[in-house]
């Protein structure tokens, strides 16, 4: 029986709170090495939010007023710097880079390009591009910089059966507000942009290398869920690429005539899920494409509400509307909490 191997990946860490999931991570991996129990990691993925840059506002003077303020670049770089300089990230990292030759690797969610729900709109996606792939150890010399419509890319991990698809959902990705008064199930908008989709098509179309056995995905934005638009499409809650029909049904068309099978990996809500579809490719049974979602690295979805009791009351019977609608199995801290 040939050698397993291990990803790790993550989503969601605040510089301003505790991480103590770098210490976990890095004695769980050596452990397991030491006592042949698995192999410690052979890259560690960022999928989205690897800081927050971004400011929520204390109060909301209008309607219709955004709630985040966007990054300044010398804000964002200090974020970064931050995170790097973190011991448990650093120590992690040494041991993964250093001592076992694995990689580091990722895209970026909204709160690390810079802006909540951020788009193409975004005046400092250049700068943050490069601050992002600076954080990541990209080299000066790396296509990621120089690639027009965003910081997308592949790599192959576990000599060549395993490739790693990195997708950009912020870069190139139309805004929400241009389909505000369409149903979306008739918006033309794009997720990625033409020249990623070209380039992610024209991926999963070359010819496989011989040892090639999956495609992992990975989004920022979570891609198998359809639960972010309710009331006939006409209210948004939250991000997802059921949001954009259309473009969904282009990523699973993709994936599910694909000559090797497909999984994805993506982060976002500060809640861990796993989830699947069953795919169909014209008459032939395309199998099925499983999610995992990563929870938050340093808070939950409801951790990060800090209300007053008043505030607590409320919101608690908002979320129990919302869970019955959409139900949500797990909202605490990481998955696996003890």
């Amino acid at each position: 029986m040939g050698r397993s191997t291990r990803i790790a990946f993550g989503s969601c860490s605040k510089t301003t709170l505790p991480q103590p999931l770098w210490d976990v991570l890095t004695e769980f991996s050596a452990n397991g090495e030491a006592s042949g129990a698995h192999p410690f990691p052979e890259a560690f993925i960022w999928a989205g939010d690897a800081v927050y840059a971004d400011k929520r506002r204390t109060s909301v003077s209008w309607v219709g007023q955004k709630s985040f303020v966007p990054t300044t670049e010398s804000n964002l770089k200090a974020q970064y710097a931050l995170q790097v300089q973190h011991a448990g990230y650093a120590n992690f990292l040494k041991e993964l880079t250093e001592k076992r030759n694995g990689s580091l690797a990722g895209v970026w969610d909204d709160h690390d390009y810079g802006i909540n729900d951020g788009d193409k709109n975004f005046i400092l996606k250049e700068k943050s591009k490069s601050a992002f792939l600076d954080f990541i150890g990209e080299s000066l010399s790396s296509v990621r910089r120089t690639r027009i419509g965003g910081l997308y890319d592949s790599m192959l991990l576990a000599n060549g059966k395993i490739r790693i698809i990195l997708l950009d959902v912020r870069y190139s990705r139309s805004s929400w507000d241009e389909c505000r008064s369409a149903h979306p199930d008739t918006c033309t908008m794009s997720m990625l942009g033409p020249l990623q989709w070209k380039w992610f098509e024209d991926l999963i179309a070359s010819p496989p290398t011989p040892k090639l056995k999956l495609n992992i995905v990975i989004s920022g934005m979570t891609a198998l869920q359809n639960r972010h638009y309710i009331f006939g499409g006409r209210i948004r809650v939250g991000e997802a690429w059921g949001g954009m029909p259309s473009e969904q049904n282009r990523l699973f068309s993709l994936l599910a005539n694909a000559t090797s099978p497909s999984m994805i990996l993506s982060g976002d809500i500060h809640t861990a899920e796993i989830s699947s579809v069953d795919c169909v490719a014209g008459s032939r049974d395309a199998g099925r494409i499983y999610e995992f979602t990563s929870s938050g690295m340093t808070h939950s979805w409801l951790q990060q509400m800090h209300l007053s009791h008043g505030g607590r009351f409320i919101s608690n019977i908002m979320w129990r509307f919302y869970q019955s609608i959409f139900p949500q199995p797990y909202q605490h801290k990481w998955f696996g909490e003890r």
